[in-house]
C-alpha cells in the first residue's frame, strides 16, 4: 500500500498538472498509515517503545486485523500499541509537510480543508483488539478538524457531539450552495461562537454480523446489529440482544462504568431510546411519525 509521503506525493504532481487557472477542485486523500498492520516506513525513527525484536512479534503486528485479544500477550498488545503511535506520528509528520507545501503554493488560504477518521482502534480496551468489534469511544470517536479558508474561526471548538455525516452539508454551506438534500447540521452554524441550544444527537451503528449470537466469547459487534447515541454528555449503546450500557463521555473516558443499571439512570435512558428511535425509524414506515 502507498504510504503517506507517496499519496501526498501523487497529490501535488496532480495538483500541478493542473495549472495555475485557479479553478475549484476536490481531492479525498486516503492515508492507510494508522491501519494495521501498524508499520510505519522502515527509514521513520520510532519514537514510541521499540520495533518488533521476535518473529511472534512481528507476526502479532502483520496479523493483528485478524487476531483476537485472547491470542495475544500483555506485551504484544503494549508493542502493538507503541506501534499504532509510530504511525500515527508519521503520519502527522507528512500531513504537516503536505501543509507547508499548499501554503508554499498559495493553496492553502484559499481551500477547505477536512481532516477526519472513519474509525478508531480497541488496543485492550474492553480486551477487544481491532476495529469493528464494537460502539465504544475507542473506536467510534475520531478526529474531525476544520480548515477554514483565510483562517477564519480558527481555533474554534463545538461543545457537543458531532457526526461524520455531517460534512457534505458542512462543505456545501462553505461553498454557499444549496445543501438541503444532504442529512446533518453544518458545523459551520455551530460551535463555540454560536452553540446549538438543541444538538442532534450523534448516531452510530455497526452490522457485522445480521444474525444475533449470545456467544461470549465474541466480540459485541460480531453477535449482531449494534446501535446507539452520543446525547446531553453521555454514549448509549444497545447490543444485538437488547441489553443496553450507558457512559458518562467527560466523567469516564474509558468507559469503565456502565451506569444503565442504576435506577437513577432512567430518565436519561428514556430520553436516549427515543433520540435512537428518531435516528433509525424508516421514513417509509407509518410508525415513524
Amino acid at each position: 500500500r502507498k504510504d503517506a509521503a507517496r499519496v501526498d506525493a501523487a497529490f501535488l504532481s496532480w495538483l500541478g498538472r493542473r495549472g495555475g487557472d485557479g479553478r475549484p477542485f476536490f481531492a479525498f486523500l486516503n492515508y492507510f498509515d494508522a491501519h494495521g498492520p501498524f508499520t510505519p516506513p522502515a527509514d521513520f525513527p520510532h519514537r514510541f517503545g521499540r520495533p518488533p525484536a521476535t518473529p511472534e512479534e512481528e507476526t502479532a503486528i502483520r496479523e493483528w486485523d485478524v487476531r483476537s485479544r485472547n491470542s495475544l500477550t500483555d506485551d504484544q498488545i503494549a508493542l502493538a500499541r507503541d506501534s499504532y503511535d509510530d504511525c500515527l506520528a508519521y503520519l502527522d509528520e507528512q500531513i504537516g509537510l503536505l501543509f507547508d507545501e499548499l501554503d508554499r503554493r498559495g493553496v492553502l488560504k484559499d481551500t477547505l480543508v477536512i481532516l477526519t477518521s472513519d474509525h478508531g482502534e480497541e488496543l485492550g480496551e474492553h480486551d477487544l483488539v481491532g476495529h469493528g468489534r464494537s460502539l465504544y469511544d475507542q473506536e467510534t470517536r475520531v478526529p474531525l478538524l476544520v480548515f477554514l479558508p483565510q483562517g477564519e474561526r480558527g481555533g474554534e471548538t463545538v461543545g457537543e457531539a458531532v457526526s461524520l455525516r455531517d460534512l457534505p452539508t458542512t462543505v456545501l454551506d462553505v461553498l454557499g450552495l444549496d445543501a438541503s438534500a444532504f442529512p446533518g447540521v453544518s458545523l459551520v452554524r455551530r460551535g463555540s461562537a454560536n452553540p446549538d441550544p438543541d444538538p442532534t444527537p450523534a448516531l452510530m451503528e455497526v452490522r457485522i454480523k445480521e444474525e444475533v449470537s449470545s456467544n461470549p466469547a465474541r466480540p459485541p459487534a460480531w453477535r449482531g446489529p449494534m446501535a446507539g447515541v452520543v446525547a446531553e454528555g453521555f454514549s448509549y449503546i444497545r447490543n444485538a440482544d437488547g441489553r443496553e450500557e450507558l457512559y458518562d463521555v467527560a466523567a469516564d473516558p474509558r468507559q469503565a462504568r456502565d451506569l444503565a443499571p442504576a435506577t437513577s439512570s432512567a430518565d436519561l435512558l428514556s430520553r436516549l431510546r427515543a433520540h435512537l428511535e428518531d435516528l433509525t425509524s424508516s421514513p417509509d414506515d407509518p410508525e415513524a411519525d
